[in-house]
């Protein structure tokens, strides 16, 4: 989801973004397992290419919800 957000998704603001890890580290190997990532973004007035033949959108609102298995879009306008 990474490499496809950041090679369609330009331009905007994110004014507001959150994330919550939770998970276990283990000091005797100095290893940190990740259980469970949340987060939100709050997306303004960015530029969205989502199928290469299809025009641009302009000046999206969306507000995104991810987790590790999951990366989410809503768009508001």
């Amino acid at each position: 989801a990474h490499e496809w957000i950041t090679t369609n998704m330009k331009d905007g603001q994110i004014p507001a973004a959150s994330v919550t890890f939770k998970g276990t580290y283990n000091l005797k190997k100095s290893d940190v397992q990740f259980d469970q990532i949340d987060g939100l973004i709050d997306i303004q007035n960015a530029r969205l290419t989502y199928v290469d033949t299809m025009p641009k959108i302009e000046k999206l609102n969306a507000s995104a919800k991810f987790d590790k298995d999951h990366f989410d879009i809503k768009v508001l306008s």
